[in-house]
């Protein structure tokens, strides 16, 4: 099993993919808002914002 991730390691620093995916995971960098879900309360009867 160390074999496979190290391997798998090895293969992601190749292509360059594991500051993306770090920056992905731990970082929180490009991510998507989410926008909030839509409401009865919040956008037909305006109680709250």
């Amino acid at each position: 099993m160390v074999d496979l991730i190290n391997n798998w390691l090895l293969l992601k620093r190749k292509i360059q993919t594991v500051q993306s995916l770090y920056d992905y995971w731990v970082l929180g960098k490009n991510t998507v808002p989410e926008t909030p879900r839509w409401s009865v309360i919040r956008n037909v009867l305006h109680w709250v914002e």
